[in-house]
């Protein structure tokens, strides 16, 4: 049986790595699949975020790095560059695990990188010493069974960096528009920071730090309405099907979201109890 959630993000990866390729970006650069954001006042740009991350948890020795939702790797290059001593990477997405590895060879760092397509909640191999999720627990079904699965994989007293999309309360999930967003990017629900909450003190993870990226969050000006008509229009005639036409309309909802200010995104720094 086809697992959906593979299927979008399957499609997903392969449009926009086309799409890499037609801006001729060079090795280790344009690797990101996430929203953007706003620079203003000093924040992270999408483009540095990982930067910026590094500057909120990055040990004094250098760590063994797990990325859950590593997409095309774009973690793995900054964190290699910082000096990490492994990193693994972790998708659904076939696609995108074989694109990650290509890129990893073509910008040389493959010799510390690996790259696995697996569920968040199977096993992970190894030990590490600093965890990170960029918008990739908006798809567990059961955030304190993945997040413990992600703390079984931690040596003690490392932390653990989540940078995700929330739902401001547990009436989202049954909004419209948060009940299309669910159908459209195969999630069962729309975790809110109680629940993210709940799961890390479940999980052994003791909650360090909260940083508010909200307003950070670029919101096309451009007429949701008419982009999503467009989006249905071509739908017959799109090339890696359905499955990214969804992927796309599924994010104008969420833009839709965030502008009605139902969806919150939040970077938290955790730390597994020694």
């Amino acid at each position: 049986m086809t697992d959906p959630l593979e299927t979008l993000y399957d499609g997903l990866g392969r449009f926009t790595w086309w799409r890499r390729a037609l801006r001729r970006a060079k090795p280790g650069v344009d690797l990101q699949m996430r929203k953007r954001l706003s620079p203003a006042d000093g924040g992270p740009s999408s483009e540095a975020l990982e930067d910026w991350i590094w500057t909120l948890c990055w040990p004094d020795t250098p760590p063994r790095v797990l990325d859950i939702g590593c997409g095309f790797g774009s973690s793995a290059h900054s964190a290699v560059t910082r000096g990490a001593r492994s990193y693994l990477g972790l998708s659904s997405s076939g696609v995108q695990i074989r694109r990650a590895r290509q890129a990893a060879n073509a910008a040389g760092i493959d010799d510390r990188c690996s790259f696995r397509k697996q569920s968040y909640d199977a096993p992970i191999d190894g030990k590490h010493d600093l965890a990170l999720s960029i918008e990739a627990l908006l798809h567990s079904p059961d955030l304190a069974h993945t997040l413990a699965n992600v703390a079984r994989s931690l040596a003690p007293g490392s932390p653990v960096v989540l940078v995700e999309d929330m739902a401001t309360d547990a009436d989202v999930s049954t909004h419209p528009l948060g009940a299309e967003l669910i159908a459209r990017w195969s999630c069962t629900r729309l975790h809110t920071p109680a629940d993210y909450r709940a799961a890390l003190a479940a999980s052994g993870f003791r909650l360090e730090r909260e940083v508010d990226l909200t307003a950070r969050v670029d919101l096309p000006t451009a007429d949701r309405a008419v982009r999503a008509r467009r989006l249905e229009q071509i739908r017959p005639l799109a090339l890696w099907g359905g499955a990214v036409i969804d992927a796309f309309l599924g994010g104008l909802v969420m833009e839709r979201l965030y502008a009605e200010g139902l969806l919150t995104y939040r970077c938290w720094v955790a730390r597994l109890s020694p």
